[in-house]
């Protein structure tokens, strides 16, 4: 017992010395924290955002009601409410070589036109018939459906959905640069 008290003396006297050193040390030269939260951009890290792939900037979801009659005496009616979903954004992989260039501090972004990621936007399981008596051929529906498709572009046009977007993606990937650290963006239009 008496070799236990020994050593567990040893131990804290050898931790306290030790302790005493290290106070002394910090106390001449002084302990310095620093903190630097600028990232170092690399053309890599501009380059990379090519294989993002499609970049949406605004999505609308749009409804349309169309209706069709057909025949003379008897008249067959077809009313339905097709609904979609308008994807606006950049086929970043269709992009050119130097979309982004990058001087010094400075990156210069050339975006592409903003454009509906997908021709297919129509949701024909959502498609509701409001109205319908008679028969109606696919060939009908599908007539309807075009038309539907045409008025939902051209009240995206009107409503000036894709300009809105343009300047979302402008806004979104000035705020992703700067997360990567980059101060100075400049988009040549």
């Amino acid at each position: 017992m008496k070799k236990f008290n020994i050593l567990l003396i040893a131990t804290v006297l050898i931790a306290a010395i030790t302790y005493l050193f290290a106070l002394r040390r910090c106390a001449q030269e002084g302990i310095k924290i620093e903190r630097n939260e600028e990232i170092k951009s690399t053309p890599n890290i501009v380059t990379e955002v090519k294989k993002i792939g499609k970049w949406e900037f605004l999505s609308i979801k749009i409804e349309e009601l169309v209706d069709t009659t057909k025949g003379v005496l008897f008249k067959d009616k077809l009313s339905a409410i097709y609904y979609g979903t308008l994807r606006y954004g950049i086929d970043c992989s269709k992009a050119e070589n130097d979309w982004f260039t990058q001087s010094g501090d400075t990156v210069y972004a050339r975006l592409p036109e903003v454009s509906l990621l997908d021709d297919y936007f129509l949701d024909e399981a959502a498609t509701t018939t409001v109205f319908a008596s008679g028969s109606f051929t696919s060939d009908d529906r599908r007539d309807m459906r075009e038309r539907a498709i045409k008025r939902m572009l051209e009240k995206s046009e009107k409503m000036g959905y894709k300009e809105t977007a343009q300047e979302n993606a402008k806004e979104q990937i000035t705020i992703f640069l700067q997360q990567l650290g980059i101060k100075n963006i400049v988009f040549m239009d």
